[in-house]
């Protein structure tokens, strides 16, 4: 067998030992539940929030290549009366500029943060029925995702993108058998092969021109 598959063989089983499976990991922050100073009036009961989950839904996370920042984060609880569905959320707890909301008085809530671009949120829940309202703490949750094997890996580097013309490396795309190894096209250019980022389908290629020539595949 070629003695650079067997090299690339053994790199992606040594990562598949060390990366078992995509794991995701949550961090969260609660702060109690804050009902406002106002009185109902008419008879009315208090709003209390409740069934908060642990942490958000996240949707659209970067599990899969092609990765992305870019989620849809679901909010949800329950209220003992019937109320509108507010969530204030921002980047910071000193900065929930944003709102999304529905005024449909429900005692199931759930609404959903669109395309929200970072590993963390701030956010605070607020219901307010006809005579009442119930606001909580800022809420923190971040999250990252611990990355599994490569889609292209190069036998020169591991950090993206993977350009190193001090190595003869080889890259490897996942499922394909063709191996794209760096080549001196003649005695100063090296035809570079190398991997945009973990997530990428194909090599790219790069001409270099070594300072000192060409050899074997690398600048020497």
């Amino acid at each position: 067998m070629n003695k650079k598959l067997i090299t690339i063989i053994a790199v992606i089983a040594a990562m598949a030992i060390a990366i078992p499976s995509f794991a995701l990991v949550r961090q969260a922050q609660k702060m109690p539940l804050l009902i406002s100073d106002d009185e109902p009036s008419g008879g009315c009961n208090n709003v209390v929030i409740s069934n908060i989950p642990a942490h958000p839904t996240l949707i659209g996370l970067p599990l899969e290549c092609p990765s992305g920042e870019l989620n849809n984060i679901i909010f949800s609880w329950t209220t003992n009366e019937p109320s509108d569905t507010v969530v204030k959320y921002g980047i910071s707890p000193e900065n929930l500029a944003n709102i999304v909301s529905s005024p449909e008085k429900v005692t199931s809530h759930s609404i959903t943060v669109y395309n929200w671009s970072g590993f963390s949120i701030s956010y605070a829940l607020n219901s307010s029925s006809v005579c009442a309202s119930v606001q909580t703490g800022v809420m923190n949750d971040s999250w990252y995702v611990v990355p599994r094997i490569p889609n292209c890996i190069d036998t020169d580097s591991f950090t993206y993108p993977t350009i190193n013309a001090d190595i003869n490396g080889t890259v490897k795309i996942r499922g394909d058998q063709t191996l794209y190894p760096d080549s001196c096209q003649d005695t100063i250019i090296l035809k570079e092969a190398y991997c945009q980022n973990s997530c990428a389908d194909r090599p790219t290629f790069v001409n270099i021109t070594c300072a000192s020539g060409c050899l074997d595949g690398r600048c020497i």
